[in-house]
């Protein structure tokens, strides 16, 4: 059991591992390659036009900021691992084999989708409304509809993050983020 644990955890480490590496990969791609070569190619000696200024109201806006805190919580949670209540085990078992213990999607509405992650053995909540703590408080009802304290709920673990569209959306207001459920 213990042996399985670590093997576990070992595919966990391994699959951030390769996911960090090809979004720094990413980003050395864009830095390198990210202008046109089309100005290698060019036999042209006209001069670089001058850049017209940027108006003063038209900065773009700051992506969004997460809570540090709650960040290095859900660390915490994904790498112990801690066992929860054999009721909550339980009902953590039947809600990863209503999926043929297979990934995919738990629960669909207009504010959130809660999605089971077999690889990662994790529960991810995409918030799709800019009203994330509706969003959350919705999701986690849910799980506790479904019998999972508040307790169980932290340590299934539950991941929250943002749609692409409600980032875009939210980018730029005075917003922490938090990726856990309140409480953890």
């Amino acid at each position: 059991m213990v042996n399985t644990m670590e093997t576990k955890q070992k595919y966990i480490y391994l699959g951030l591992g390769v996911v960090i590496l090809a979004i720094y990969g990413v980003i050395l791609l864009v830095i390198f390659f990210g202008k046109s070569n089309s100005g290698l190619l060019q036999t042209s000696t006209s001069p670089t036009p001058i850049p017209s200024p940027t108006p003063l109201g038209a900065q773009t806006k700051p992506p969004l900021s997460y809570d540090q805190k709650s960040v290095d919580r859900l660390s915490q949670l994904l790498k112990e691992r801690t066992a929860i209540s054999p009721s909550g085990s339980a009902i953590r078992a039947s809600l990863a084999q209503s999926l043929g213990s297979k990934s995919g999607v738990l629960q669909k509405t207009s504010e959130y989708t809660l999605r089971y992650i077999q690889a990662a053995d994790v529960f991810q909540a995409e918030i799709t409304t800019i009203n994330i703590a509706q969003a959350k408080l919705l999701a986690t009802a849910y799980l506790k509809a479904k019998g999972l304290s508040q307790d169980g709920i932290c340590h299934l673990p539950l991941v929250f993050y943002l749609s692409k569209k409600t980032a875009v959306a939210l980018s730029g207001k005075a917003l922490t983020f938090s990726p856990i459920p309140e409480g953890c």
